[in-house]
């Protein structure tokens, strides 16, 4: 009896230290399911997307680079949203209106397309100059400034005739 007896305290200690290895056990696996999700969290911060359908235009980064929160990535533009940045003299602006018909000739493929001014800025490009003009000493020459005008397409263009940053030659109808 008392072998029995000894027999069975024996079984009830290993039982108890499976329990606790059992316990030690479900203890590691919370720890790992929360390291599982800090490393989708992580993983989800490595992908790039972008807000709008489009063209990737530049590429700023490779895969492997380190990127600070706000820097670009991408260049990515939308093919239905494209117009022809021209800059007018600011001397001509004045003849001009939103929603002038224009003509748009690009050098890309030498096709010339219909056009609208969309939008007319409201200050000249110096402004925005990374290096402005110094005038501390007084300005002695007129330099004509330049207005950035937007002027949209009203006929459709084959694809392979837009390429972002090309050159073109517009038009604008006067008042």
């Amino acid at each position: 009896m008392k072998k029995k007896l000894r027999s069975l305290e024996a079984e009830k200690k290993r039982i108890q230290q499976t329990v606790l290895a059992i316990k030690e056990l479900e203890a590691r696996e919370e720890s790992v399911k929360k390291q599982l999700e800090t490393a989708k969290v992580l993983l989800a911060h490595t992908c790039v997307k972008s807000p709008i359908d489009g063209v990737v235009a530049k590429k700023w980064k490779e895969v492997g680079d380190f990127v600070s929160p706000g820097s670009p990535v991408f260049s990515i533009y939308n093919q239905n949203d494209v117009y022809v940045l021209a800059w007018i003299d600011e001397d001509d602006v004045a003849d001009l209106s939103e929603g002038a018909k224009a003509r748009i000739k690009l050098e890309t493929c030498s096709m010339t397309v219909e056009g609208r001014v969309f939008q007319i800025g409201s200050s000249a490009g110096s402004v925005f100059s990374i290096i402005p003009r110094d005038t501390s000493q007084g300005v002695y020459t007129k330099v004509v400034q330049r207005i950035p005008v937007k002027v949209g397409f009203v006929s459709s263009v084959p694809k392979g005739c837009l390429k972002v940053g090309t050159n073109a030659v517009v038009w604008i109808e006067r008042k």
